[in-house]
């Protein structure tokens, strides 16, 4: 069985990899401060993670608290929701907003000062 699984989700994982290091190349190449956001689908220690980190700062490292999970529909809550900033930009506050029931992940909040 994890054979046939691992088989149907390589070619998944292949297809994040090249959709990041497109989005990187675009974020690398900006000319502004960029904040990037969403849902990576990516735990922090994988290779997306990693990718958007190497240049960029974590806002729930710079300013979260807690666990900073977000997605709640696994057997146990996982984060793979991130925002990523530009070392010029200061993330002043990260929250995940628990209260709020409308998908299979709570929202992430923060709130930036551009320097």
């Amino acid at each position: 069985k994890a054979k046939g699984l691992v088989k149907k989700m390589l070619p998944i994982f292949k297809e994040h990899q090249i959709q990041m290091q497109n989005t990187m190349t675009a974020v690398d190449k900006s000319p502004y401060p960029v904040i990037f956001a969403g849902d990576f689908n990516a735990v922090p220690n994988s290779y997306e993670y990693y990718l958007a980190s190497k240049n960029l700062k974590d806002a729930f490292v710079e300013a979260g608290s807690g666990s900073g999970t977000s997605f709640h529909e696994f057997k146990f809550p996982i984060k793979i929701d991130h925002i990523f900033t530009s070392e010029s930009i200061k993330a002043l506050n990260y929250r995940v907003d628990r209260s709020v029931h409308i998908s299979d992940h709570f929202p992430v909040l923060a709130s930036f000062k551009i320097q």
